[in-house]
């Protein structure tokens, strides 16, 4: 019984060490864009050519992205906590809305789109 108590303790610390999953809470908040890559190709200079984005998500699931007020976008957004899924439902109609798999490790947030293949990187 003890070898099984000191099994579980070990597993369980183990699982516990891992990098927190997204969750509203802790996506809710101001990211700058840091990288954005379409494959393996550096696209910074076509998507982020100030170095200035951001990605603002709020409590009401909302969102606000900008670079110095040249391509504002507001929507809505929700998180798929399950399958790791953030989905931004965009004002500006449904051919603007994306769909992204998400990772978060620390304070740096990892987005991946399907179609084309956008990676961002952001941080808070």
């Amino acid at each position: 019984m003890k070898k099984l108590t000191t099994y579980l303790t070990v597993l369980i610390l183990c699982f516990s060490c891992g990098e927190p999953k997204p969750t509203p809470e802790v996506i809710i908040g101001k990211w700058a864009l840091v990288d954005i890559k379409d494959g393996d190709i550096d696209i910074n200079h076509e998507r982020n050519p100030k170095g200035d984005r951001i990605m603002e998500f709020y409590k009401d699931g909302t969102y606000f992205t900008s670079d110095s007020g040249t391509a504002d976008r507001t929507g809505k957004w929700s998180l798929d906590t399950a399958k790791n899924i953030l989905r931004l439902d965009s004002d500006a109609g449904p051919g603007d809305d994306t769909r992204w798999t998400v990772e978060l490790k620390n304070d740096t947030f990892y987005t991946r789109g399907k179609k084309p293949m956008i990676r961002t990187v952001l941080t808070k």
